[in-house]
């Protein structure tokens, strides 16, 4: 199975800034609905800051 490890400039061990958290949920949330078979909303371009590609 594929894993994704993201890396948020700036971000320790937690995410601090909110918009952070929000992309992070996001890709969380993606993964779920694939593993589940739901719906997803697109991921918003606050993981652009991110290291996902």
């Amino acid at each position: 199975m594929p894993v994704n490890f993201i890396v948020f400039p700036g971000e320790g061990h937690g995410i601090a800034v909110l918009r952070k958290s929000l992309a992070l949920y996001a890709v969380i949330e993606k993964f779920l609905a694939k593993q589940l078979g739901g719906r997803v909303e697109p991921i918003g371009e606050e993981i652009q800051d991110s290291s996902m590609q």
